[in-house]
């Protein structure tokens, strides 16, 4: 589950805001910022998920620098930098897959 809403917060964050919220508040600034801000509404979808600040703009900003703060595991890293070598998205895809999968060990 954590893959689909990753793939979904990066490509279609507020398709995925509405899924979680439906018409709620959120899903109207997100809209916003998607419509006007591509990256902003990208951020705003992961804060809601909990992801927190930091490591939300490192998966945006830098994925493989985020994935292994968050995994400290060679393979990931390694996996993680060649999706960014073939296309920066699916890195960052990968990232946020990591951060929501590692937020889930967590609770």
């Amino acid at each position: 589950m954590s893959c689909i809403k990753a793939c979904l917060g990066v490509m279609l964050s507020c398709v995925s805001v509405f899924i979680d919220r439906k018409c709620d508040q959120e899903f109207w600034i997100n809209l916003c910022f998607c419509l006007f801000m591509c990256p902003v509404g990208i951020l705003h979808h992961f804060a809601i998920n909990d992801v927190d600040l930091l490591t939300n703009l490192l998966c945006l900003m830098c994925p493989p620098f985020a994935v292994y703060l968050m995994k400290r595991d060679c393979a990931s890293v390694v996996i993680n930098v060649i999706l960014c070598i073939l296309c920066f998205f699916p890195g960052i895809i990968h990232a946020y897959y990591i951060a929501l999968s590692e937020k889930a060990k967590v609770a």
